[in-house]
């Protein structure tokens, strides 16, 4: 299908693909269950056919090539297989979405994340965004808790029981209703920011309509720490 997806659908594919992953004994770890090819069907039916060409010098994917565990940064794509390859590489967690690594330009690679998470340009703007707590540009700003942090491969991350929780459900998906609310506190905090530094005029600001489940996704949403890598 040679269209683009909308915002709509990419959440009905994630609350879909959640609701599956839920329904297995293990979770995405039960034997047979493979996420790596719901992924890419999905990707196969929304990208348009000259999505490499609109993508190249504009989309930049962190992936960790498997020998020797380095990150690279990659921007050119040459056909549309190409940068297919790519996004399934840059969100390989051995084991949980595949058992098999995915290949891209003949080298084995596993999720960016495990060299480098959040990339940072050294031109221009880098606008951090983070499902954790943890002084990202964008991110839960959870109120509760010492303000102590830990490192891991270039990012932050506040040691709380709301940024645990967030771990668990990343593994393991929780219901539907508490996953419109993680993407409703989402929208708030990008929201929030881009109006903070006047990106945009006017922002459309979703109304949480559930406060008491507000802090196991995030508390407070008040954008901070905007830092701008020159």
């Amino acid at each position: 299908m040679d269209k683009l997806c909308s915002n709509l659908e990419c959440l009905e594919f994630t609350y879909e693909m959640a609701k599956d992953t839920r329904s297995k004994p293990l979770g995405a770890l039960t034997p047979g269950f493979n996420l790596s090819i719901k992924l890419r069907n999905w990707i196969e039916e929304f990208l348009p056919a000259d999505a490499h060409e609109l993508a190249t010098d504009k989309v930049f994917i962190s992936v960790t090539c498997l020998h020797g565990k380095k990150n690279e940064l990659v921007s050119k794509y040459e056909t549309r297989e190409d940068l297919i390859q790519a996004l399934l590489c840059s969100c390989h967690i051995p084991y949980y979405v595949d058992r098999k690594y995915p290949e891209f330009r003949g080298q084995k690679y596993l999720d960016g994340g495990y060299s480098n998470n959040l990339p940072l340009f050294r031109e221009g703007h880098t606008i951090q965004v983070s499902p954790f707590s943890g002084g990202q540009d964008i991110c839960p700003k959870d109120k509760k808790g010492l303000d102590l942090y830990i490192r891991v491969i270039h990012q932050f991350f506040k040691i709380n029981p709301s940024n645990i929780l967030r771990t668990k459900h990343a593994l393991f998906p929780p219901k539907t209703k508490l996953l419109e609310l993680y993407y409703r506190c989402g929208f708030q905090d990008a929201s929030k920011f881009l109006k903070l530094w006047n990106f945009y005029d006017e922002v459309p600001v979703e109304n949480n309509e559930n406060g008491k489940a507000d802090e196991a996704v995030g508390g407070n949403n008040s954008p901070t720490n905007y830092e701008t890598s020159l």
